[in-house]
């Protein structure tokens, strides 16, 4: 492989919008986006390396949905069917600024299919309870999928995340990768953010999808790119962070009837916590609001 120096003098600076952000084992992470200027999928890549949760906004880094990141330099080194990867200098990188949700919303959309043949090629198969691709086959391997049923999420029995979705052909329970599902460890679940994202899905949500790098499951000798879900975009709320659905996310209209019987009964808010799966502070906060809260404590 060519130095970086001589890919890099290659191609001119290149921003992309993050839509992809998934967690992979504890320290490192996946990211990706739409070009802004060409409106192709990006996936910055490293040369023999997987990048860092450093590079995490939350950890002071640039990447973070909805973030617009100036990569630098950049140089296509992508292969079928990750036709998306662009090798980029980490040091280079930098958010620019966050978009709107109507924007984010209407930029994914515009990317949306509703078949995943359309996004990943004829070379897509059933393999299990989900898709592969054979290795050095498909035609990309990042995409957006709306579902014509409203996609379901699961535990399953290991207690791994998983989502149930359909495109009229293909039955898939996929695992699901999207950062802000997780702690820190990328292993713990984050309270209260799978009952409040699948409490919103009716609503509208687009599936960010994606093949992996080739993998093998244990006991099997062949390896495949194997169908992911990265993330779940909800129209009711195209930028929402795991601090939405543990803190202060939206109150449905239900959710308010039934917080204001249970205050009425006199449940404690440490116990109204626990129930509707948030922090006291939301709890009060939503209570104040009611009016029923009249000092908000």
């Amino acid at each position: 492989m060519r130095s970086l120096i001589s890919y890099f003098t290659r191609r001119d600076s290149v921003k992309i919008l993050i839509s992809h952000l998934t967690r992979m084992e504890k320290g490192y992470l996946c990211a990706a986006g739409i070009d802004i200027e060409s409106g192709a999928q990006v996936r910055p890549v490293l040369e023999g390396k997987r990048l860092t949760s450093g590079l995490h906004a939350r950890n002071g880094g640039p990447f973070d949905i909805g973030a617009v990141v100036d990569l630098g330099r950049t140089a296509p080194v992508g292969s079928p069917p990750a036709v998306e990867d662009l090798l980029f200098a980490p040091s280079d990188a930098r958010r620019t600024h966050n978009v709107r949700a109507s924007e984010f919303w209407s930029s994914i959309q515009s990317q949306t299919r509703t078949g995943l043949r359309d996004i990943f090629g004829p070379d897509l198969r059933t393999e299990g309870r989900t898709c592969v691709v054979d290795l050095g086959k498909g035609r990309a391997s990042l995409g957006y999928l709306k579902s014509p049923l409203t996609p379901q999420l699961i535990l399953d029995d290991s207690g791994k995340l998983r989502v149930l979705f359909s495109d009229g052909e293909f039955e898939c329970s996929s695992s699901l990768t999207d950062i802000r599902f997780y702690e820190e460890d990328h292993a713990t679940l984050r309270p209260g953010v799978f009952s409040w994202v699948s409490s919103r899905m009716s609503a509208g949500a687009i599936l960010a999808v994606g093949l992996t790098r080739p993998y093998a499951r244990p006991g099997e000798p062949k390896s495949y790119h194997w169908l992911q879900v990265n993330n779940i975009h909800l129209q009711a709320a195209p930028l929402w962070t795991s601090e939405n659905a543990n803190e202060g996310g939206e109150w449905s209209d239900e959710e308010d009837k039934r917080l204001a019987a249970a205050f009425r009964r006199g449940a404690a808010v440490a116990d109204l916590a626990t129930s509707f799966e948030r922090q006291p502070a939301a709890i009060r906060s939503r209570l104040h609001s009611l009016g029923l809260c009249k000092d908000g404590g």
